[in-house]
């Protein structure tokens, strides 16, 4: 078994490193610019060093093998449950991050049914229809705001692929308001449930999600549908296996934040760093027209080669998800 009780002051205190201010520690300045703050802190602590984020105390890694052990984790010391409950748990309770070891690897089976290359292909080809579509009405005034423009579309997106309903449809707007709401509960810095905060709309965002979900999922594991919600109502191992009720809406629930938010932000960074270098806008324009006029066979290596420009800027500053958790647990007898 494993023991996975909170760190301590005590336990840390034979590295290098500090708790920040009181009551808040370092919270403020890690939301405030982790760049920023990451770099500080490598410089004067180095690649290891003790923190404190509130009541939490903890251990700030960098550097690639460090990650590598932590992130692949063969002797399953560290819990990626315990390192996100407090962050996420209270909305996403359940979803695949949310899970550890045996018990993470038996629903990422589960999962990995409703991500056949098959499945991946048609998504594909709705993806450039919405897209297409979309991008025929953006406005082409001198000032646009691109991620007030893609966020929405992203949703409708995701109404569609991830939850099989019409974009325009009242069920999609409600659903789409409920799951914003969420989000604002997420970055609330105040964690109290009180009227009129954005907690309590987030927790009611929730109830509404899960209360779509749940009454739609008899539906959807009987009916032919191919969008998420209900190939993972009927997802299906050898052995018969299935996803309960429960585990349906968890899951279905966090496979939209897990995708929504980040390629949200991943777009919106990509935008805002090739739009500040002419030379990544002409590479772009080359390598489009290279896609016009490479067999399909060739598209593959073009596609590839169009990401690793646009993603080469963007990576030097931001990421989209700055920094993960994890929780470490001594195995014990």
């Amino acid at each position: 078994m494993r023991d996975c009780e909170p760190a301590t002051a005590t336990l840390l205190s034979h590295l290098p490193g500090d708790w920040g201010w009181p009551i808040l520690g370092s919270a403020i300045p890690l939301v405030k610019d982790v760049r920023a703050f990451t770099q500080a802190r490598v410089a004067r602590y180095g690649r290891i060093s003790k923190l404190r984020l509130g009541n939490e105390y903890g251990v700030m890694v960098v550097g690639a093998e460090n990650f590598k052990t932590i992130l692949t984790d063969p002797h399953q010391r560290f819990s990626a449950r315990n390192g996100y409950i407090n962050q996420l748990g209270r909305f996403y309770e359940g979803g695949l991050l949310l899970r550890d070891f045996d018990n993470h690897k038996a629903h990422r089976r589960l999962l990995q049914q409703a991500f056949k290359f098959s499945t991946m292909r048609q998504y594909v080809q709705r993806l450039s229809t919405a897209l297409g579509s979309a991008l025929e009405q953006w406005s082409t005034n001198r000032q646009f705001s691109f991620h007030d423009a893609i966020k929405p579309l992203l949703l409708d997106i995701g109404s569609d692929i991830f939850l099989g309903l019409q974009p325009t449809s009242d069920e999609a707007r409600a659903l789409n308001q409920a799951f914003l709401a969420i989000g604002g509960g997420l970055g609330s810095v105040f964690p109290w449930d009180l009227p009129g905060t954005r907690i309590r709309k987030g927790l009611n965002g929730r109830r509404t999600l899960h209360a779509y979900i749940s009454s739609r999922i008899s539906e959807r594991r009987t009916r032919d549908g191919n969008d998420m919600f209900s190939l993972l109502a009927r997802a299906t191992l050898e052995d018969g296996a299935m996803f309960s009720d429960e585990e349906v809406i968890q899951h279905v629930a966090f496979l939209l934040f897990a995708a929504h938010d980040t390629t949200t932000s991943l777009l919106s960074h990509l935008m805002l760093y090739i739009g500040a270098e002419p030379q990544y806008q002409q590479q772009l324009r080359e390598v489009f027209a290279d896609i016009n006029n490479t067999p399909s066979r060739g598209k593959h290596s073009t596609i590839c080669r169009l990401f690793k420009i646009s993603s080469t800027k963007r990576c030097g500053y931001t990421h989209p998800f700055p920094y993960n958790s994890a929780h470490h647990c001594r195995d014990i007898t």
